[in-house]
């Protein structure tokens, strides 16, 4: 009679299943199939062949072991944004590995999260299957911190802003004064600034000793005599006491000189110049509004050669006037 022999066949770990082992006879022909699990393929039978099924003729007792391999899959990776940032870990790799993703924000911008709301990173991640992984990236937000230097004027309130927000800085300052500069230099105002980081941006401001006041008309203070000096062709500015542009000196000034072209001095231009002693008026005013010397310490007039231009009798408000040499 024949022989009887027997195939045991084996799985090489949990990773797929086998044909039952077989008993028969010697020259029986028998077949024989591996099935992997998800995430595998099959390899080969532990005597090498890679047939599946695979048919096999009885010849001997044999163990037959079929060996199976992990699928390798693609992980890949993509930023939403490639301006804001960049991913790494782009990788094939075997089925159930764990691989390593990571996103890497620009200057200006952060990481908000995966496609799938993960904010992990870096992240690890199971290999199930090929799978890409979106990196998401805002803009980072930066305030700018706004401070005036002294009690000289104001300022635009502080602001929070996005990455490159374009926003605007107004430096306004008090009379007496003007606006001189930013901290970090830049002289415009208002000014465009472009969000880019935190800082603070301090105004600075410097007091004012000459500037205009009349269309055509301006002022210069000069601290060696404390005077003021008026040049230029036209009328003055009318003011009100304590919006004069020479303000902060208004207590200070002891002499007023007016070129000969201005055409007239302006409405309380000089009231309150309490120690204002001298005056020389220019040959082409004819006009001097109200209150323009109210009320001085005023010593000498100098005026043109028509005393006339005055809208009232000096003598009887608050000065004696003698006529220019």
């Amino acid at each position: 009679d024949k022989n009887t022999y027997t195939v045991t066949t084996v799985c090489d770990g949990n990773y797929g299943t086998v044909s039952p082992s077989v008993t028969g006879e010697y020259l029986d022909t028998i077949t024989l199939t591996a099935a992997p699990t998800l995430g595998y393929y099959f390899s080969r039978w532990s005597d090498g062949n890679t047939d599946n099924p695979r048919t096999l003729e009885l010849v001997q007792d044999t163990i037959l072991t079929a060996e199976f391999a992990a699928n390798k899959y693609l992980i890949s990776t993509v930023s939403n944004d490639s301006k804001r940032g960049t991913t790494s870990g782009d990788t094939l790799a075997a089925y159930w590995d764990y691989v390593t993703i990571s996103a890497t924000a620009k200057y200006g911008y952060h990481f908000s999260s995966w496609e799938n709301g993960n904010a992990d990173n870096p992240r690890q991640v199971q290999v199930t299957g090929d799978k890409e992984y979106m990196a998401y990236f805002d803009k980072n937000t930066y305030t700018v911190t706004t401070v005036c230097d002294g009690n000289y004027g104001t300022v635009s309130p502080s602001v929070t802003g996005e990455y490159l927000d374009t926003i605007t800085l107004t430096a306004t300052p008090t009379s007496g004064y003007h606006f001189s500069r930013w901290s970090d230099g830049n002289t415009q105002n208002p000014r465009k600034y472009v969000v880019k980081k935190d800082v603070t941006l301090t105004a600075e401001f410097a007091q004012t000793v000459s500037g205009q006041c009349g269309d055509n008309l301006y002022w210069a203070y000069n601290e060696s005599d404390q005077s003021i000096a008026i040049t230029g062709t036209g009328d003055m500015y009318n003011y009100t006491s304590g919006t004069q542009p020479w303000i902060l000196f208004l207590e200070k000034i002891k002499k007023v000189t007016t070129d000969n072209t201005a055409a007239s001095l302006g409405t309380s231009a000089f009231e309150g110049a309490i120690r204002l002693a001298e005056v020389h008026i220019g040959a082409k005013i004819d006009m001097i509004e109200a209150n323009v010397f109210a009320p001085t310490t005023i010593r000498k007039v100098a005026l043109p050669t028509i005393a006339s231009v005055l809208p009232f009798t000096p003598s009887t408000v608050f000065l004696t006037v003698t006529s220019a040499p």
